[in-house]
């Protein structure tokens, strides 16, 4: 796998982290313990770190036991990054003005965040221990991709809200989606 592949698999994860902390930066509303740029380095850090850690756990659960199965790495890659993509699109048209309303910032509901919006990223990681891939190396790239991406998601919440929120998700779902059709058919 090359390494504009990994950047372009760390933009597909990165968008669920990214939609997420578009609507903790909007500001509709908002006055108390509210959006500031340390709310938005904590959650590029946390959204970064968790989805540096996912995919290695992944890799080394895959490592493990999947390896035994004798799958086929290319067909499995391709059906993780696939029903990871079109998980992705489907949730982008689902209702979410509930997330929306609680705009507070609270520590706890990061580190929660953090976890849901990286599982992705473990399924990923399973993928990639089907293949000759350096885990770290990727690992590093994704965490870091969502990491920059998040920290302007905050921003782009704070200043536009909620125009572009189910366009990005939709994209990343179609990166992933390509990306599996590439590693599949090439």
């Amino acid at each position: 796998m090359k390494f504009l592949d990994i950047i372009i698999i760390g933009i597909g994860l990165a968008m669920d982290a990214v939609v997420v902390s578009m609507a903790k930066g909007m500001k509709n509303g908002c006055n108390e313990n509210c959006f500031n740029i340390n709310n938005a380095l904590i959650l590029g850090f946390f959204f970064g770190l968790f989805q540096f850690l996912m995919p290695i756990a992944g890799y080394y659960l895959g490592n493990s036991f999947l390896k035994k199965l004798d799958f086929s790495a290319t067909l499995f890659a391709f059906i993780i990054l696939c029903v990871v993509g079109i998980k992705m699109i489907l949730e982008s048209f689902k209702d979410k003005d509930k997330t929306k309303k609680k705009l507070k910032f609270d520590f706890k509901e990061v580190l929660l965040l953090s976890i849901a919006t990286s599982l992705d990223a473990f399924a990923i990681g399973i993928s990639f221990s089907l293949m000759k891939i350096n885990i770290f190396q990727a690992s590093l790239i994704i965490g870091g991709v969502t990491s920059v991406l998040s920290l302007l998601g905050a921003f782009i919440g704070y200043k536009f809200g909620s125009i572009f929120e189910k366009r990005i998700t939709v994209v990343g779902g179609l990166l992933l989606i390509a990306i599996g059709f590439k590693i599949l058919l090439f």
